[in-house]
C-alpha cells in the first residue's frame, strides 16, 4: 500500500510509516483508537470523528487508519479491541508527539 511506503521524521530518523509501525509494536507501542475526538478549533463542531494513535503511557503519535489497522495486524489483535474506554483516558490530552 502506498499510504505505508510515504515516509515520517520520527525523533530524527526517516523511515516509511511501515517500518515506523513495527519499530512502535516492537517498543510496547500500542494501537487505540479514540472516538469522538475533536481539536481545540473544532470544540463547537457536531461532527464525530475518530483519531487513530500509537500510544504508550501518555505520549502518543497520531496515525492513519491503514497505518492502525497494520499496527493491528503485527500485534496481533482486532483493531475494535483497542478502544479506550472512558475511565482510561487521560485525565488531560497529552501534545501530539509526531514531528
Amino acid at each position: 500500500m502506498k499510504v505505508l511506503e510515504k515516509k515520517i521524521r520520527i525523533e530524527g530518523t526517516v523511515m516509511p510509516w511501515h517500518q515506523f509501525a513495527r519499530w512502535a509494536i516492537q517498543n510496547g507501542w500500542l494501537p487505540y483508537k479514540k472516538e469522538n475526538a475533536t481539536t481545540r478549533y473544532e470544540k463547537n463542531s457536531k461532527k464525530s470523528r475518530t483519531e487513530y494513535r500509537l500510544q504508550k503511557g501518555g505520549l502518543y503519535y497520531k496515525v492513519s487508519k491503514t497505518v492502525f489497522d497494520f499496527a493491528s495486524y503485527l500485534a496481533g489483535k482486532d483493531p475494535c479491541c483497542f478502544s479506550l474506554a472512558e475511565e482510561e483516558r487521560p485525565a488531560a490530552e497529552p501534545p501530539d508527539h509526531r514531528r
